[in-house]
């Protein structure tokens, strides 16, 4: 039973994973659309493209005539004189530079016949707060669907170890400091333990099996970084790391909306410390969880 469980976290954990890298605003593109990427502030695109264009991973000017969807990932784009798009305009983590205006949003949609006509954080007085409506529409569902997938893992994790990660939560409450650093030091170094995995016989392999071990401990790691935050806000709950998640999805939800909902960088930086933070702290438990491992084996 226990292994089948087991089995589940990794599948659980696998599908978090691939919810990262899939939902690009890509699907929509053409198959034969054309792509650029890597582009440097100096260079411009120009010509004439008979379809969808993908602009990605770049800072260019576009004074291109796109007869077709433009999709801007991660990409500072700046529209030069003669520069135009005849269908939508879609943004994913990107910044769109008009002669008036800017839209900054982590998902849009934007028609291209008004782009020269939204006004500044893509508000305009026919179609307000049109950016960050895109956004909030996209985030919602995506964002609840990975709370519930995260919890099921963090049920199951408790489930299985119980009494045996009570002295983690007993140690992390005492040296919580402590394991910020110990989190941070983890990954200034992790660069150099993975070159030396890799350039190693068997690097690959171990670097696999530690990739699986770590991802599991760093789950570990996170339920006692709630249970802790549910002991603070909640001392009398008798399941505090379930009140420290739903704080936890509430503060994430709150900052995701008001970073698509807004181009202010003030959101954008209080989330990023939110993350860091929770993750700093969960990975300097989970260190000392698989030390504690490593001891049981010996």
């Amino acid at each position: 039973m226990r292994r089948r469980l087991l089995l589940l976290i990794v599948i659980l954990s696998l599908l978090i994973a691939a919810l990262f890298a899939a939902g690009s605003i890509l699907e929509n593109a053409d198959e034969t659309a054309s792509m650029l990427s890597g582009l440097s502030s100096d260079e411009t695109v120009t010509g004439l493209y008979q379809g969808d264009l993908i602009i990605q991973d770049s800072r260019c000017v576009l004074k291109a005539v796109v007869e077709g969807d433009l999709y801007i990932v991660k990409s500072t784009v700046t529209v030069g004189e003669g520069g135009s798009v005849s269908g939508d305009v879609y943004l994913e983590d990107a910044t769109l530079f008009t002669s008036e205006n800017e839209i900054t949003a982590e998902y849009a949609q934007v028609p291209g016949s008004a782009v020269a006509k939204t006004s500044v954080n893509g508000r305009s007085e026919s179609a307000p707060f049109r950016t960050s409506s895109q956004g909030i529409h996209r985030a919602i569902p995506d964002r609840i669907f990975f709370y519930i997938m995260i919890f099921l893992v963090l049920f199951i994790i408790h489930y299985l170890l119980g009494d045996r990660i009570a002295y983690l939560k007993e140690d992390f409450g005492s040296y919580v400091i402590k394991y910020f650093f110990v989190g941070l030091g983890f990954y200034v170094l992790l660069p150099v333990a993975i070159l030396l995995l890799i350039v190693t016989i068997i690097g690959i392999p171990v670097l696999i099996f530690m990739s699986i071990l770590f991802l599991f401990a760093l789950f570990v790691g996170f339920l006692i970084t709630l249970h802790r935050g549910g002991v603070l806000v909640f001392p009398s709950a008798r399941t505090p790391w379930i009140f420290g998640f739903l704080l936890y999805a509430f503060v994430d939800l709150l900052l995701t909306l008001l970073a698509s909902g807004f181009s202010a960088p003030a959101f954008d930086l209080f989330y990023l410390l939110f993350i860091s933070c929770i993750i700093l702290f969960s990975t300097g438990i989970s260190l000392r969880y698989l030390k504690n491992l490593m001891k049981k084996k010996k």
